[in-house]
């Protein structure tokens, strides 16, 4: 084993002048040890440090008083994605005004091979233009998601953000610089040198003997390995400090979190979780809490397979059954969708054909049905499937309704976007009340405006989610604006609004975000994987709880955002390996139990198909089912994006709703 392997994972006093040097093979954690844990910041690395990264000269560029500057991002284990950030100082005596003009991605030089290609997709993490006060620095940030052959080197895309202030223009040009390793984690040139003390108790404050604690680093990409407890419970670990973590960095930031995450797992189904940085050369305390749950039965009652072009998308409770809409990713097939409602044994009870597939879906309190299609409509029926109105857009075909968002007390509709960017319409009649568009048709036209929407408890105000990843609060009453901003990269994936009207959110660029009730940052967190594509988040005893499109499902701190727990969910559990959601609203909590449900699509090398899975409030999993897709079994190419479960909904009086791309529906009793 290597001599960081050793720190990691000798438990009892340390003496790292006894370790071998030799590489253990990826993926193989050493052997754990119960012995008394003793380990002093001496006993592990606290004289090393960590080798730092390839580096690259800093950037900069002047443009009057204003100096912007850069480093180069790296592409490495630590962030498989990409924060750019520009700072911009203006030295002048007076403010100045800056307009990011747009971003280039280029080639220093063109891959070799066609099938080497690069795919890419860019987030503004703030407002695209800025005033910077005198003597002051601004920052324009953008998430960068990249997949490609990593460990190509020198073929690279450059990144050339261009700036404007008082008529003139400035470039500059940044190279993206590749990681010299991207393999095996404990391999990476991190010095060990923070130890971690904790103990490991049960709900009750009761020690937890010979358990195994496991070591995760990069943001829970990688495990770097495990010990196990004494008969007190405790245990101690050398982990990478802060320091270590940016030492290996360089003059680059991350925009992720550089702490090692500690989880437990016990063969009776509990889990516990803690987040540590301790300093160089020192130590840090942690008691780890393992809730231990109650068992559940999860029966499957019934299921039907249905005929569909697109499979199904979203899935919500009615007052006998459920109902569920067709869509997919990417969307404009321009093939008719439907609506299907279906029993709580999963049998059809009524269906309607719609003329494009439906985004845009919901139920409200009422009882009535709402669809967003992207052939312009927006229809609502009644609990039987009787349609009561229908509005088209007057604007360009290509305008679809992205968004359906009934009321809490069911009595009005947002929709859009319609003729203007936002609608909200009387949900019985179709009728406007009033309109609202962020800005005129001749600026910057898009067909999907508006992505996403929340009503406050109340109904008193609507947060709405616009394409390019800010947010706005406007009065439910008049749609007059009362803030903007919240800017979160790319759309605004899924929104939730607590009782005292603090708005959540999660977008697509990887950030979570909490603004206040007037529009200020609460908190903002990068998550390490890329959030699911759009759906429900809940907010329960305080945790905001969301998931990823990688099969993970995360809690934060509502008033703080920090973690609370983390856990990749697939087959066997792993966090080794790739697992991927189908996305969506692949997420619900059962209002009466607090269960959550999460499907996972399992990539072709854990076996395909999906998994439904129940877990409870503090991450431990109650029970989990695979189906799989009956595409894929006929051997038909199916896309990632609609493999497997799609989403899943309670109805509170015990079934548990889920619907797939293959077409199916199943429904369970949980008790």
């Amino acid at each position: 084993m290597t001599r960081s392997q050793c720190a990691v994972f000798l438990v009892a006093t340390l003496v790292l002048a006894g370790c071998a040097s030799e590489q253990e093979p990826q993926g193989e954690a050493p052997e754990s040890s119960s012995a008394s844990h003793t380990l002093s910041p001496e006993g592990c690395e606290s004289g090393a440090k960590s080798t730092t990264m390839e580096q690259s000269e800093p950037v900069s560029v002047e443009l009057g008083n204003l100096s912007f500057a850069t480093v180069s991002p790296l592409v490495s284990r630590f962030e498989d994605a990409l924060r750019v950030v520009v700072e911009v100082t203006n030295s002048g005596q007076e403010s100045e005004v800056v307009e990011l003009r747009g971003v280039d991605l280029g080639w220093a030089s063109p891959p070799p091979e066609p099938d080497r290609r690069w795919y890419s997709q860019l987030f503004d993490l703030n407002a695209t233009t800025q005033t910077i006060a005198a003597g002051q620095t601004g920052t324009f940030a953008w998430h960068l998601d990249m997949d490609g052959d990593l460990e190509q080197r020198g073929e690279f895309p450059l990144f050339s953000p261009t700036f404007a202030s008082a008529g003139e223009t400035v470039a500059l040009t940044i190279e993206i610089v590749s990681g010299e390793v991207y393999g095996d984690p404990r391999a990476l040139g991190l010095s060990l040198d923070g130890v971690v003390e904790g103990v490991v108790v049960d709900e009750q404050g009761d020690p937890q003997s010979n358990v195994e604690v496991d070591a995760l680093l990069f943001s829970f990409k990688e495990r770097l390995g495990s010990t196990k407890t004494n008969e007190s419970g405790e245990f101690a670990l050398c982990v990478p400090s802060a320091e270590s973590y940016q030492e290996r960095l360089g003059n680059r930031p991350s925009g992720y979190d550089l702490s090692t995450f500690l989880r437990v797992r016990t063969p009776n189904g509990g889990y516990g979780f803690s987040a540590v940085s301790p300093p160089r050369g020192s130590s840090e305390k942690t008691t780890i809490t393992v809730s231990t749950p109650n068992e559940v039965d999860m029966s499957l009652v019934g299921e039907t397979r249905f005929t569909t072009n697109h499979g199904f998308f979203w899935v919500f409770p009615l007052a006998e059954g459920f109902v569920t809409t067709e869509a997919q990713h990417p969307p404009e097939l321009r093939k008719p969708g439907s609506v299907v409602a279906f029993t709580s044994v999963g049998q059809a009870s009524w269906s309607v054909e719609t003329g494009d597939e439906c985004w845009g879906f919901d139920v409200s309190s009422t009882g009535l049905v709402a669809a967003g299609c992207h052939d312009g409509t927006v229809t609502v029926w009644n609990s039987e499937g009787q349609q009561l109105w229908q509005r088209k857009t007057q604007k360009s075909e290509a305008m679809y309704a992205r968004l359906v968002m009934f009321s809490n007390d069911g009595t009005k509709l947002v929709a859009g976007p319609l003729d203007d960017d936002v609608e909200l319409l009387d949900a019985t009649s179709g009728r406007t009340l009033w309109g609202y568009s962020a800005r005129p048709d001749d600026v910057e036209p898009r067909p999907e405006i508006l992505r996403n929407a929340v009503f406050t408890d109340d109904d008193s105000r609507i947060i709405v989610g616009y394409a390019g990843g800010f947010l706005t609060s406007l009065d439910s009453r008049t749609g007059a604006p009362e803030w903007a901003g919240g800017f979160i990269g790319e759309f605004p994936l899924v929104m939730d609004v607590d009782d005292e009207g603090n708005v959540y959110a999660v977008g697509k660029g990887r950030e979570a975000i909490s603004l206040s009730p007037t529009g200020e940052v609460r908190w903002r967190r990068t998550v390490y994987e890329h959030v699911s594509t759009a759906g429900i988040n809940a907010l329960v005893d305080g945790k905001f709880i969301s998931h990823t499109v990688s099969g993970s499902v995360y809690a934060l701190d509502a008033n703080t955002g920090e973690y609370l727990w983390w856990r990749k969910i697939g087959q066997g559990d792993v966090v080794e390996g790739y697992v991927e959601t189908g996305g969506h609203n692949a997420l619900d909590i059962d209002p009466v139990s607090g269960l959550i449900a999460h499907t996972e699509t399992l990539d072709a090398r854990d076996g395909g198909g999906s998994m439904v899975t129940l877990m409870t409030p503090d991450g431990a999993v109650v029970a989990s089912e695979y189906f799989p897709d009956l595409r894929e079994s006929d051997g038909e190419e199916v896309g990632h994006a609609q493999r497997g479960g799609m989403a899943v909904s309670f109805n509170g009086r015990g079934h548990l709703a889920a619907v797939f791309g293959d077409g199916m529906v199943r429904v369970f009793r949980i008790s």
